[in-house]
Parts: structure tokens; C-alpha cells; sequence
């Protein structure tokens, strides 16, 4: 037996290891299909052993410490705080969902096979409520890992990335399952017959999506409505530079990227987050340097275009509307609130304000402000302003130029239904503005750059990417990259895309396999727990 429980630790140990490695942008994607494999034999002997569920919690929590702490290291580089929290409570959460799942299976199905079934409706429940409370990360959402195949992934269009968690949870366990057949002679296929379905339907449902998304990513074709917009990565160090340089400095640093005299009819000028650090005041606009200064530019080289650009700007708030992001200025005198802001600025001045909406907990906002207010003044400085900040109460959409265009504000790229509101809201082409200096040259600006990708697949949408010295790009609807910048080198492109305004069953309907697969967990649930009380109840 003592044999038995170390091997299970390594098969959890394993695990861990393979989705590492798995992960993008420079692991390998395809040992996503069968990561899961050792996972599903270390569940197998645990079952075997007649385990407690609480043993469920403890072996798992090898695999995921590995994972999170392999993937996700990075954050490290900006606060060992905000990593420790990260890693720690991912893993812990990502745990405790197991341990949930050890205890239904020991209590309804006791230890049943069949049982292995519901774990992937377990865990993209996870997935699915990890996109939406306060202490959101969801980074790592396992239809995340195959951004890096945009021609598998086709059908991201109709699910989402929770559909890509499920194909592979269930490749991973039809892999198991084969196995298991052949190492284990207590576990055999009754008949060939049994054993050909199986087959049949494990390469169906392996194989017909693949082949669908080759055929749509090779048929598909864009409506040509064209709209040329420049990119600018300007390239000031988050950490030296970026409250250091005066306003003068940074627009000097910005209009060098738009200076080629190639750059001709241009819709759209884009520039990253937070690029703009001169504190300016909503009714203050044109009291600032920056904002004249971009007004005149757009005047004299570029009459047509709208710059959408990063900003922190701050709001006086009426004491009677005092909310969770008010502050109180130096004496109580007046009160106001920040924000992490995109600005539409044409040749008369700003046109449309967008307030980030999802706000990075313990930078941007304090999660559950009611439970942890004292502690807002340890928030972490990582975008300009920090604390809680205010926010938008939806999409913003701008109408004025020559197409409906949106913009989402860094972290929020990981959101692929929040993202999918400002296409239902109108916007035909999208821009993601980011500041991914913070974490140096690691995993992390590139797993973040990968996420546009998998949000212009669900959404068709077009996507012009503008990051302070992060990965600037342009891409398509098919989540090809057309151009993409070098990382901490100042950069400016033109590049034309392609608006669209036809909406994906993903964008009308968002994350509908994570509600479904919520229903059913819950029905398990239920389950469980009356089939625990009946047992009780009848000693």
C-alpha cells in the first residue's frame, strides 16, 4: 500500500509538470490532451484506496502548486505579495474544487468509474465562477492553453475557450480510459462492440472539431470594410520612468512613432495604457498639457483620425453620491475618484471617455471593499493610479468615426464574455491597450498577447493591440497575427483591418457551456447531499 501512495503522489507531481509544459507561448500545446492523463490515474488510485475526500484536496494541490507556480511565476517580477496570493490562492481554490468532486464520488457514486464523467463539469464550473467574482484570475483557463493554434480553435466562435477546457478534460480522460485498459485486466472492455464505440465516439468528438476548424479557418473570409489604424508603442519603463517623465516628454516619445511620411488617411491612432500620467481632471481637459498638444497634432497631420489612448484622470464626486471608489481630498474639503481610462480624442477635443471596468483586485480594486477597506492603502502600484478606482457601469462604444470601435483595457483582454459585450453593444472593430512592463521580459506579457488572439476568434472581430513595452499587433478574424512588435522597443505601425458587424453564437449567448455545466454540478450537488442526509437519517 505504501507503494501505491507514492506512486500517486507522482502521478499528481506529473500533472503538474505536463500542463507546464503545455503552456503557452513557448510550451508545447499538444501535451494539453494529455496532461490531465496522470491526474485521472492519481483520482483512479485514490478511489482504489478508499481514500477521504480530504485527500482528494491534499494530493491535488502537487499539481496545481506546480502549474501556478511554473506559469505564473512572473508576477513575482512586480510584487512577491501579489504573487504569493496568487499562486497560493489559485492553487488552493483549484484544490478545493477537487476535493468537492473526491467528496461526491465517494458519497453517491462510491468511487464509481462513472463518476470520472462529472470532473470536467466540475472544474469548467470553476473556470466559469472564476471569471466572476472580486478575486477573478483566470488565467489560467485551460482553453487559454491552445492560443497558439488558432487553426484548431475555430470553433472558439461558438463556445468559447470553456469549450476548448471540456474538449480537452474529456480527450484527457478518453486517453485514461484506453490505459486503463490495457494495464489494468480488471478493467476490460465487455465486448469488442463496446470497446469499437468507444473508440468511434472518441474520435468523433476529437476529430470533428479539428476538421471543422481547419474548414472554417481556410474558408473563411472577411467582409472587406477597411479602416486604417496605427499602432503606437512608445516604450516608457513602468518602473523609471513613467511618473518620472514630464508630459512634454511622453507625447515627444509618442508623436516619433507618428512621424513617417508614409503614414497617410489614417481612422484610428492607438496608443497603450496609462500613457498619459499628467492627473488630469475630466472638466479639465483642455486646462492640460497633453490634451491641446494631441488636438493640434490630429489638426495639422492627421484631420480624420480619432487617438484612443490610455490615461489616468480623476472625477470630483457630490458628497451625496459618495461610492465605494470615492476618496477624500487632503482635508475632506472635496471628494473625487480615479480612474484607469481610454480617451477618444479628435481634432476638437475628447469625445468619449471608457473607465475600466474589470479592475485587477489588490491593484485596482480592493476585493470585497466591506470586509477589506483598511487594507486599501497596501493596494500595489502596477498602471498609474491605484486603490480602488472607479468604473464604468458598461461597454463604451464610440460612434464617431468612420466605423463603431471599442476599447478594452488591459487584464479585461482576459475576459472572453465581458469582452464580447462591446461587440453586442455595436463595436465593430477592437482595440486592447496595455502596459506590460511590469513583469519584464517573461512568460507574462506573452500569455497576456495571446489572449487577443483567442478574443478575436470568438468575436470575429479585428483587433489592434497597443502596449508600452509589451507586444504591440495587429490581428484578424481568424486570429492570425499580422504584425507584431518586438518586446521594450519603441514601435509604430499602420496597418489596415477589416470591420465586421455580424455577431458568434459566442458573443450572443457568452459563456452558456459554463452556466450549463454550473446547472449540473449543482444538481449533483443536491444530489449528494440528500442521499448523505437519507443515509443518515436511516442509521
Amino acid at each position: 500500500m505504501k507503494n501505491i501512495l507514492k506512486k500517486t503522489y507522482i502521478y499528481f507531481i506529473l500533472a503538474g509538470m505536463l500542463l507546464s509544459l503545455s503552456w503557452p507561448m513557448r510550451g508545447l500545446p499538444l501535451l494539453l490532451f494529455v496532461a490531465w492523463v496522470p491526474f485521472y490515474f492519481g483520482l483512479y488510485f485514490l478511489g482504489k484506496q478508499q481514500k477521504k475526500a480530504f485527500s482528494y484536496f491534499t494530493h491535488s494541490i502537487l499539481t496545481f502548486l506546480v502549474w501556478n507556480a511554473a506559469t505564473t511565476w512572473w508576477i513575482w517580477n512586480s510584487t512577491k505579495v501579489g504573487a504569493l496570493v496568487a499562486i497560493v490562492g489559485n492553487t488552493f481554490l483549484m484544490s478545493v474544487v477537487v476535493w468537492i468532486y473526491g467528496w461526491v464520488r465517494r458519497k453517491l457514486f462510491q468511487n464509481d468509474f462513472k463518476s470520472f464523467l462529472l470532473f470536467p463539469f466540475f472544474w469548467v464550473t470553476f473556470e466559469f465562477l472564476h471569471y466572476r467574482w472580486e478575486l477573478a484570475w483566470p488565467w489560467l483557463t485551460l482553453g487559454n492553453g491552445l492560443a497558439t493554434l488558432p487553426r484548431w480553435i475555430q470553433w472558439y466562435e461558438f463556445t468559447g475557450v470553456l469549450g476548448g477546457s471540456l474538449w480537452i478534460l474529456f480527450i484527457n480522460l478518453a486517453f485514461f480510459i484506453l490505459l486503463l485498459s490495457f494495464v489494468n485486466k480488471n478493467f476490460a472492455w465487455k465486448t469488442a462492440r463496446q470497446r469499437n464505440i468507444f473508440l468511434l465516439t472518441f474520435f468523433f468528438f476529437f476529430a470533428v472539431p479539428l476538421i471543422y476548424s481547419y474548414y472554417r479557418y481556410y474558408s473563411y473570409k472577411e467582409k472587406v470594410n477597411p479602416v486604417r489604424v496605427r499602432v503606437v508603442q512608445h516604450n516608457v519603463d513602468p518602473w523609471k520612468e513613467e511618473f518620472t517623465l514630464t508630459a512634454e516628454q511622453i507625447l515627444d516619445r509618442i508623436f516619433k512613432q507618428l512621424s513617417s511620411d508614409s503614414i497617410q488617411n489614417i481612422d484610428f491612432i492607438v496608443c497603450p495604457e496609462s500613457a498619459l500620467q499628467e492627473g488630469m481632471y475630466e472638466d479639465e481637459f483642455n486646462y492640460s498639457f497633453s490634451i491641446p498638444a494631441i488636438v493640434e497634432k490630429i489638426k495639422t497631420s492627421f484631420p480624420t483620425a480619432v487617438c484612443v489612448t490610455g490615461a489616468s484622470t480623476y472625477k470630483e464626486i457630490p458628497a451625496d453620491q459618495i461610492g465605494p471608489a470615492t476618496r477624500a481630498h487632503g482635508d475632506g474639503d472635496y471628494y473625487y475618484e480615479a480612474y484607469n481610462t481610454a480617451l477618444y480624442v479628435d481634432s476638437s477635443g475628447v469625445k468619449e471617455i471608457y473607465h475600466k471596468i474589470k479592475l485587477v483586485p489588490g491593484v485596482e480594486r480592493m476585493p470585497y471593499a466591506w470586509l477589506f477597506k483598511p487594507l486599501e492603502k497596501l493596494a500595489l502600484d502596477l498602471g498609474g493610479t491605484t486603490g480602488t478606482l472607479g468604473s464604468s457601469s458598461g461597454p463604451v462604444i464610440y460612434t464617431a468615426g468612420k466605423v463603431p470601435v471599442g476599447t478594452v483595457i488591459c487584464y479585461e483582454s482576459a475576459f472572453g464574455e465581458f469582452f464580447s459585450s462591446f461587440v453586442k453593444s455595436g463595436a465593430q472593430l477592437l482595440f486592447v491597450i496595455t502596459n506590460d512592463g511590469w513583469w519584464g521580459n517573461t512568460p507574462g506579457h506573452r500569455q497576456h498577447f495571446l489572449m487577443s488572439v483567442l478574443r478575436a476568434i470568438e468575436t470575429r472581430r479585428s483587433i489592434a493591440r497597443a502596449a508600452n513595452t509589451g507586444i504591440s499587433a495587429a490581428i484578424n478574424q481568424r486570429g492570425d497575427i499580422l504584425v507584431q512588435t518586438k518586446y521594450w522597443e519603441p514601435a509604430g505601425f499602420t496597418v489596415t483591418l477589416n470591420a465586421n458587424d455580424k455577431q458568434t453564437i459566442y458573443t450572443l449567448y457568452g459563456d452558456y457551456l459554463g452556466r450549463m455545466s454550473l446547472v449540473v454540478v449543482v444538481l449533483i450537488l443536491l444530489a449528494t447531499i440528500s442521499f448523505s442526509l437519507a443515509k443518515y437519517k436511516s442509521r
